[in-house]
């Protein structure tokens, strides 16, 4: 089972303030940044295997191009003071990150699944590993760009006080359990 490369990064940040937080806490459109014709990986997961994918995948290459437009692109958006929130795509695909993002603070909304035709199309895309993928959350409307190796799509629009989170057809929810756990850790 391979899994999916990502790139960490690290680096000094000029002022802590401003950095960009992984948890939405306002009200943001959300966006999905990845590749031109990537395809979700799944390794060895158990999806996979409920899927009946090959469980012997080998580890993607690297799309450094890709990986370089993105990286340009979401600083970008970090500097000029658009981005209420980013994540990178991996471990549990879109759902996951999602889940991630919005609901630790109630955020939920109704989110599309691009490319996705029928319910193992959704599953594939929601679920998922992606390089080179991150989910966006910006204040406003981007004015989507050209990209050279990348496509963003917007996925909806993440509103407060909501437990349920639907992506395609879907539903996930924040149970009480995990809301008092998520609040026990101050996130």
């Amino acid at each position: 089972s391979a899994p999916t490369p990502m790139i960490g990064m690290v680096g000094k940040h000029p002022d802590i303030r401003r950095a960009v937080p992984a948890v939405l806490k306002v009200q943001a459109y959300v966006y999905w940044l990845r590749p031109h014709n990537t395809e979700g990986r799944f390794g060895g997961s158990l999806l996979a295997m409920l899927l009946k994918k090959d469980l012997s995948e080998a580890v993607p290459a690297l799309d450094w191009k890709a990986e370089l437009e993105a990286a340009k692109w979401i600083q970008e958006l970090a500097i000029t003071g658009r981005l209420a929130a980013a994540r990178d795509l991996g471990t549990g695909g879109l759902a996951l990150t999602l889940q991630k993002m919005l609901l630790p603070h109630a955020f939920g909304g109704t989110f599309s699944l691009p490319g996705s035709k029928t319910k193992d199309d959704q599953n594939e895309i929601a679920f998922g590993e992606y390089s080179a993928s991150y989910v966006l959350a910006t204040h406003e409307p981007l004015s989507i760009e050209s990209f050279e190796h990348l496509e963003c799509h917007l996925l909806g629009v993440a509103v407060p006080k909501s437990s349920t989170l639907q992506l395609g057809s879907g539903v996930l929810e924040l149970r009480k359990a995990e809301s008092k756990a998520l609040e026990s850790l101050s996130i």
